[in-house]
């Protein structure tokens, strides 16, 4: 009797690996015990009746069968620890334990898979026909529901709903692919859908009707909100221009931010938008995430997504999305986050109805908790890569490995401020929070707390082994009040004299870093990175995000960046485009003749309108501009081409006030999607070789507006804009690649939420390329502040290894 161990480490277990593990021994006749064992990964203890049994061979044929949603870092197999005396006389699963460690990790929530599917449409299958919670090994939710590893049905939301007969006996058919399923019910025992209502938030039995009603009031026009996996959405018609602006109206804040849209099949897709083969299969992969594809003109409202040149399209991921388009039909639905403007979404019954309450008309919940919120992922298509924007349910809590090991046994990183996320790393893997959002808010702030915490549970990491935190350089960050507050109860259980050290990183260097693990790339390698976004806080203490850093995971030198232009106002500039248009302009003015085109602009574009306190405020603000060789001191002066972009966005006429985060950016690039290039300018005088002068090319192209084309068709003006976005692009990647050639780099990336625009992205794509370099973008980790957190993991792992 031949008998070995194999530890299986790196696993994500919950999508089918048991019962397929299972099935394989099965058929070559072996005999022993399955056991998860905590964060150490799985534990087979094996014998096999033939001497020559070559379990070597049975290492690879797991690795190469793998449910294609599992993965595998490492097999190991070895002599048992302890000799058995006796032989096996069967195969089993036997019960977990804790273990030690640091090999299981749990699956994201998976999409309703093919063969559920089957069942749910199968009349003949009474017990899951219809079940809206429907699920196997191979789909349902994971770490929504799940309190602990390891992944047992005990330390999950659903223990609560003890199995019927027939699904104990699914359970225990090894035939079965329910075979050791955690997480599934059945019509007959599961949790189910209700109305609710304030009086009525947890009725004890389900309602026959509930559906038809949900049914009726969403063909009605009516707002309603549906719990679901990870959260709660507001849904109703996408096709009924009133309805959807109702639903704008009652959220308030949400003027012009763009809503996405659900959707039957990947047919319906094809009626409403633009989609490659590729791009259809990631919308109908098992992660199920929000895709931004280009619109169809005028087959869906324009309020949809005001302004912009595409839209987020999602496909149905669960038994009851399945259940409203049978009844729906052809008619698309908005499915948006329920929530009140950048607070989290509720998860708890009770919290639904009360924050709801007056956005909603109707509220079709369930009785199943909710253990971790989780928004739905988005991404855009980026020059052929998935550029993820909110790395969400489907992904997290999936991790991200570092190239290189650190000397930490565990890092924990609080991110950024905006769009944050915060990720906890145990040696070499980082494992991001799910999407947080805007850190501003008390509750925002403790839902990063919370997501930090829980990954720190499920990972088994104890209080000791973290070995520092990382947070942004800003000082007045939320997140860094975060990172002391954390750091504080650590050392609170440490020895005397004993500390957690805080790595303070700096914005942009953290986009950069995110960028290399993106690519695993090694610890000592440097790149060139245009960091290119909206603002961070910089070692001037002044806000950057135009910038050129040569650098890797242990430093960074700022080789170029746009002249610094003072924000006179502020967060005004921000808010208010034409106040930054205006700064940018006065900048770059040289004569009279100038400050003239500038005036007749005002006029010309109506700016007045735009500035809540018209002529007043207007005329305090040219005070100030010409005040400012006096008052450098009074403003921050930033380097940020989102700003910049902004105050184009105002120039071209397409958005002169702010109303969500990136909206006058993005508006100005569906202003221009499709349109062509001329080349107008010699680049060469807008630039030396540290500073970028972007205000005094927006003057050449305010020039260009006002004077060469007196009355220039919308044909002209979306042209002019295609241009300004590439000549911006071509500036900063000229620097680029002349500083890669000196310095011998060979490889040149983007990061940072303005690599989400495609004309500026294709624009340095082909020059770097073109220039025989390698070009970088973003494939695995956001570019934008959601990916920050990973960055600052990364920083903090290399500064470590330099410390003795």
């Amino acid at each position: 009797m031949k008998q070995q161990q194999i530890i299986i480490t790196g696993i994500v277990q919950g999508v089918g690996f048991r019962p397929f593990l299972f099935n394989l021994l099965d058929s070559h006749h072996l005999t022993g015990t399955i056991k998860n064992t905590g964060n150490l990964g799985v534990t087979l203890d094996l014998q096999s009746p033939d001497p020559k049994f070559n379990f070597e061979r049975l290492a690879l044929e797991i690795r190469a069968k793998i449910p294609a949603m599992a993965l595998i870092e490492d097999i190991t197999v070895s002599s048992p620890k302890e000799v058995m005396t006796s032989e096996f006389k069967e195969l089993k699963i036997i019960p977990s334990n804790d273990g030690i460690g640091k090999g299981l990790t749990l699956p994201p929530d998976i999409a309703m898979c093919d063969e559920c599917f089957k069942d749910f449409t199968n009349p003949d299958q009474k017990r899951f026909f219809h079940y809206p919670f429907i699920a196997c090994a191979q789909c349902g939710p994971r770490y929504t529901i799940m309190k602990a590893l390891p992944y047992d049905r005990p330390n999950s939301t659903v223990k609560d709903f003890p199995f019927c007969e027939g699904c104990e006996q699914d359970y225990s058919d090894r035939s079965n692919r329910r075979f050791h399923a955690q997480t599934f019910n059945c019509n007959h025992c599961g949790p189910f859908y209700f109305l609710a209502t304030l009086e009525s938030p947890n009725p004890r039995f389900p309602e026959p009707n509930a559906l038809n009603e949900l049914i009726i009031a969403i063909k009605e026009g009516k707002i309603v909100a549906i719990k679901g996996i990870g959260g709660v959405n507001l849904v109703c018609r996408a096709d009924d221009e009133k309805v959807i602006q109702k639903l704008r109206n009652r959220k308030r804040e949400r003027k012009n931010k763009p809503f996405a849209i659900m959707v039957a099949d990947q047919q319906a897709i094809l009626n409403y938008c633009h989609a490659t083969p590729k791009q259809m299969e990631l919308i109908s992969s098992f992660r199920r995430p929000i895709l931004l594809l280009p619109k169809k003109e005028k087959a869906l409202p324009e309020n949809l997504a005001p302004g912009l040149h595409n839209i987020g399209v999602l496909l149905p991921y669960m038994g009851l999305h399945h259940l409203l388009f049978q009844n729906l039909l052809n008619i698309p639905l908005v499915f948006t986050s329920g929530n009140i403007s950048s607070l989290p979404m509720a998860v708890d019954n009770i919290e639904i109805l009360t924050h709801l309450d007056g956005i909603a008309d109707l509220f079709f919940l369930h009785n199943r908790e909710i253990f971790q919120r989780c928004d739905d992922s988005v991404i855009r298509p980026v020059l052929n890569n998935p550029a993820i924007i909110r790395r969400s349910r489907g992904y997290i809590p999936e991790y991200i490995k570092l190239p290189f090991e650190p000397k930490c046994d565990a890092i924990l990183a609080v991110g950024a401020e905006l769009n944050s996320t915060g990720a906890i790393a145990r040696g070499p893997r980082i494992f991001p929070t799910q999407h947080i959002g805007n850190v501003r808010n008390l509750e925002t702030y403790e839902f990063l707390e919370s997501a930090l915490h829980h990954l720190q549970t499920l990972l088994k990491i104890d209080d000791c082994e973290i070995g520092c935190i990382a947070r942004d350089l800003h000082p007045s960050f939320q997140s860094t009040r975060l990172a002391l507050k954390i750091a504080e109860k650590l050392r609170s259980q440490l020895d005397e004299g004993q500390i957690i050290p805080i790595k303070t990183i700096q914005h942009h260097h953290a986009h950069l870093a995110s960028l290399m693990v993106d690519h695993q790339l090694p610890l000592e390698e440097k790149i060139l990175v245009l960091t290119l976004d909206g603002v961070g806080y910089g070692k001037d203490h002044q806000p950057w995000g135009g910038e050129i850093l040569l650098g890797g995971y242990h430093s960074f030198t700022r080789i170029a960046h746009l002249n610094p232009i003072a924000m006179i106002g502020g967060d005004l500039c921000a808010k208010n485009p034409a106040r930054m248009l205006l700064c940018e302009l006065h900048s770059a003015a040289a004569s009279d003749i100038d400050r003239e085109l500038i005036e007749a602009l005002i006029q010309k574009l109506d700016l007045i309108s735009y500035f809540p306190h018209k002529t007043t405020e207007l005329k305090v603000l040219k005070t100030q501009i010409a005040n400012l060789p006096q008052t450098t001191t009074k403003y921050p002066f930033t380097s940020s081409l989102g700003r910049l972009l902004d105050a184009a966005a105002s120039l071209f006429n397409v958005c002169h006030q702010r109303t969500y985060r990136g909206e006058p950016a993005m508006r100005l690039e569906g202003f221009a999607w499709g349109s062509k290039y001329e080349k107008r300018f010699d680049l060469t005088k807008f630039h030396t070789k540290e500073i970028i002068y972007g205000e005094k090319l927006l003057f050449e192209y305010a020039k260009l507006l006002f004077k060469a084309t007196k009355s220039p068709t919308n044909e002209d003006m979306k042209n002019l804009a295609y241009g300004f976005h590439c000549d911006i692009a071509e500036l900063f990647t000229n620097i680029a690649i002349s500083t890669a050639k000196t310095h011998k780099i060979q490889k040149i990336g983007v990061s940072g939420g303005i690599a989400y625009n495609e004309i500026i992205m294709q624009t340095i794509k082909k020059l770097v390329e073109d220039a025989n370099l390698t070009f970088l973008q973003h494939n695995r980790i956001p570019p934008g502040d959601a990916g920050i957190s990973v960055g600052q993991i990364a920083i903090a792992a290399a500064q470590t290894t330099n410390e003795t």
